[in-house]
C-alpha cells in the first residue's frame, strides 16, 4: 500500500508543479485525464531506468547514471511543459516541425540561444526535487512495483477515456470534411528562383521614386501605444510629426496566417498561403518588382534570417543590401533578434545618402514575445508595461525612419505601408513570463487583424486616393501589399501567373472571400488552423471550442439557423490544401469529443 501511495504522490506531485509553474493555465477539466495518463508513463519510464542503473551498477557510477536519468526526465518534463505553454501540443509533437533543425546552418546556435532565454529553471528545479523524494520513499527493489503502478493507472485512465464519445454535431457540409481525410502536408521554404514581373510601360523613371514597407511582428491593430492603452500603436505612428491627415488605416485588414513563416512570404509575394510551394517560389517578391523598375533594394531587419529557412528564401540578387545584426555585430537580446534601435539607426543613415529610386523594407522584432524592452533609445522608467515598452520603441523606430524620409526629401511622394505579420494574443498584457502563443492553433479576433497603414505618393491621381480612401472599409489583406506596390511601378505579375491580393489602388469586390491558413506547404505544425471570411463574417475551423466544429472569430458556435456557416465553408472545396487543413482540424476535434490532446 505504501508504494501504491509512493506512486500517486509522485503522479501528484508531478501534476502540481505543472499547475503551479505553467503560468497561465490552458487545460480544460477533460485534458486534465490525458495530462496524468502522458505523466504516468514516463514516470513508470524513470522508475525503470532507474531500477535497471542500480541493477547493472553499484558505487558513485550507479549514484552518476541515477542522477544522469533524473536530471533527464526533469528536463523533459520541464521543456515539456514551456513547449505545452507557447504551442498548446507537446515537444514530441513540436520537434518535427521546429522552423529551426539543427542540421541548418547556424541552426545550432539559434537553438541554444532560444532555449537558454525560455528554459524553465524553477520547473527543472521541481522536477528533480520531486523525484528524489519519491527515490528516498521506496527503495530500489521496490521501484518495479511502483513502476508497475503507474503504468497500470497510466491504461486504466487510457480505458476509461475509451469510452468517451463525441459529442460534436455536424452539419452536412461539415460530415463531407469529416469523410475527406488526408494527412497535413510537410515542407520547408527553400532558394526560389523567381519569374520576372511583366511592366505595363517602360517609362524612364519608376511612377514612384521611393517605396517604403515597414514590417513589425506581432503588431496587431489593439496593441496599445506607449502613451496609453486607449490609444492604438497605428494610431500613434500615423500622428508621429502631425502627420496623421497622411495617412489611411483600413478597418477591416485580415492577415495571410499568424504563423510569421506563412505571413511574411505571403506578404512579400501577394501569393495566398493555400498555393503549392512551386508556385510561391516563383512569385516575384517586393524586392523583383523593384528591380524590374531598375530601383535600388534594401532589407534591414534586427531578426536573424537564419530560421524557417527565411535566409535562402530571401537569398535573392535582387536584393542590393541584406542588414541583419550579423552584418552590425549586434548583440541578441529579444529571442532571436536584436535591439529595433540599432537597426532602425543604420537604416537611416543608408537613406539619407542614397541616390535615385529605392524600395526598402524595415522588419522591425521588438513586439515579439517576450516583448523588447530595453534599447540604446532609452525607454522611459515611467513605462512598466514590457508590451508598452516595447511599443515605445516601435514608435521611434517609425519616428526616425519617418524623419530620415522628409530630411532627404523623400516623403512627400513616397508610399509608405507599415505593417504587423499579424496580431497577438489578447491575453498577452506584457508582463515577465507570458510567453503563450494560442495564436498558432486559435484564429480569434485579436490575432487575425494586424496593423495596417498606407501614406500614399502626394503625386497621386485623384481617382486613385479616393478609391484608396474607400477601400478603407472593405475587407483588406496583407495579401493586397504586393500588388499595390507593382500598380504602383505600372508592372503586372509574371506571364500566366496573378496576385491572389489586390492593388488597393482598384475597387475591392464587396463579396471578396479571404481565406488565412496556419499550415500549408512551407509550414507543417502538429495541428492546423483555418479562417474563412467574407466582409464582416468569420467562420474558424481551429481551437477556440472544442465542442463545436466551426466557430466565429470570437469563439462562439454559430446559431443552428445560421447558414452562413455552412456558405463559407464551402469556399474551402476550391483549393486542396484548405480542404486538408479543415479535414484535419474536424477529424482531430471529432476524435478527441470536447477535450483536447493537450499533448503533455
Amino acid at each position: 500500500m505504501n508504494l501504491i501511495l509512493t506512486s500517486l504522490a509522485f503522479l501528484a506531485g508531478t501534476a502540481g508543479v505543472a499547475v503551479l509553474w505553467s503560468g497561465a493555465w490552458r487545460m480544460t477539466l477533460a485534458q486534465v485525464p490525458l495530462f496524468l495518463a502522458a505523466a504516468a508513463v514516463r514516470q513508470s519510464v524513470l522508475l525503470l531506468l532507474v531500477y535497471g542503473g542500480g541493477q547493472i551498477l553499484s558505487g558513485p557510477a550507479a549514484g552518476i547514471v541515477i542522477a544522469a536519468i533524473v536530471i533527464g526526465w526533469a528536463a523533459y518534463e520541464s521543456l515539456n511543459l514551456t513547449v505545452y505553454r507557447f504551442f498548446g501540443v507537446s515537444l514530441l509533437s513540436v520537434l518535427p516541425h521546429l522552423p529551426i533543425k539543427a542540421g541548418d546552418k547556424g541552426g545550432l546556435g539559434s537553438g541554444l540561444r532560444l532555449l537558454r532565454g525560455n528554459m524553465p529553471w524553477l520547473k527543472f528545479s521541481a522536477f528533480i526535487v520531486l523525484a528524489a523524494a519519491c527515490l528516498l520513499l521506496a527503495d530500489l527493489q521496490s521501484l518495479m512495483t511502483v513502476s508497475a503502478t503507474s503504468l497500470g493507472l497510466a491504461g486504466l485512465i487510457q480505458i476509461v477515456l475509451s469510452f468517451r464519445k463525441s459529442s460534436l454535431s455536424a452539419s452536412t457540409v461539415e460530415q463531407y470534411f469529416l469523410r475527406l481525410g488526408g494527412r497535413l502536408p510537410n515542407g520547408r521554404l527553400h532558394k526560389s528562383i523567381r519569374k520576372r514581373p511583366q511592366p505595363r510601360a517602360v517609362p524612364q523613371v519608376p511612377p514612384v521614386d521611393t517605396i517604403l514597407v515597414i514590417l513589425s511582428e506581432s503588431a496587431g491593430r489593439q496593441v496599445p501605444s506607449s502613451a496609453s492603452a486607449l490609444v492604438t500603436l497605428g494610431a500613434q505612428i500615423c500622428a508621429l510629426g502631425g502627420r496623421s491627415a497622411d495617412w489611411i488605416a483600413p478597418t477591416n485588414a485580415l492577415t495571410a496566417s499568424t504563423c510569421t513563416d506563412i505571413s511574411i512570404p505571403c506578404l512579400m509575394t501577394g501569393c495566398a498561403p493555400f498555393r503549392d510551394l512551386a508556385t510561391l517560389h516563383a512569385m516575384p517578391t517586393l524586392f523583383d518588382l523593384a528591380k524590374a523598375r531598375g530601383m535600388q533594394t534594401l532589407f534591414y531587419t534586427s531578426s536573424l534570417l537564419g530560421w524557417a529557412n527565411f535566409d535562402q528564401f530571401f537569398d535573392s540578387a535582387a536584393i542590393d543590401e541584406v542588414f541583419t545584426p550579423k552584418e552590425g555585430g549586434f548583440a541578441i537580446i529579444n529571442e532571436l533578434s536584436c535591439d529595433d534601435y540599432l537597426i532602425a539607426e543604420r537604416f537611416c543613415q543608408t537613406i539619407r545618402a542614397a541616390t535615385g529610386p529605392l524600395l526598402a523594407v524595415v522588419y522591425l522584432n521588438g513586439l515579439h514575445i517576450p516583448f523588447q524592452s530595453n534599447s540604446a533609445c532609452a525607454v522611459p522608467d515611467r513605462i512598466g508595461n514590457r508590451l508598452q515598452r516595447a511599443s515605445y520603441i516601435n514608435e521611434t523606430c517609425h519616428g526616425l525612419i519617418l524623419d530620415a524620409l522628409t530630411d532627404s526629401g523623400r516623403y512627400d511622394n513616397a508610399l509608405i505601408l507599415c505593417a504587423g505579420d499579424h496580431g497577438e494574443d489578447s491575453r498577452i498584457t506584457g508582463t515577465d513570463g507570458e510567453t503563450h502563443l494560442a495564436r498558432l492553433t486559435q484564429l480569434t479576433d485579436s490575432v487575425i487583424h494586424p496593423m495596417f497603414l498606407v501614406k500614399p505618393p502626394a503625386n497621386l491621381p485623384v481617382a486613385e486616393r479616393r478609391t484608396l480612401e474607400r477601400n478603407a472599409d472593405g475587407l483588406v489583406s496583407l495579401l493586397d501589399i504586393a500588388p499595390t506596390v507593382a500598380s504602383a511601378l505600372d508592372l503586372d505579375p509574371p506571364a500566366g501567373m496573378a496576385f491572389d491580393g489586390q492593388s488597393l489602388f482598384q475597387p475591392i469586390p464587396a463579396d471578396r472571400i479571404h481565406i488565412t491558413m496556419n499550415t500549408n506547404e512551407w509550414r507543417s505544425w502538429p495541428r492546423s488552423a483555418v479562417m474563412i471570411a467574407q466582409d464582416q463574417a468569420r467562420i474558424c475551423i481551429d481551437y477556440q471550442d472544442t465542442s463545436h466544429l466551426c466557430t466565429d472569430a470570437n469563439g462562439h458556435p454559430f446559431a443552428a439557423q445560421d447558414d452562413r456557416k455552412d456558405r463559407l465553408l464551402a469556399e474551402a472545396l476550391k483549393f486542396p490544401a484548405v480542404q486538408k487543413a479543415v479535414s484535419a482540424v474536424f477529424i482531430d476535434k471529432a476524435r478527441r469529443g470536447s477535450g483536447d490532446d493537450h499533448g503533455a
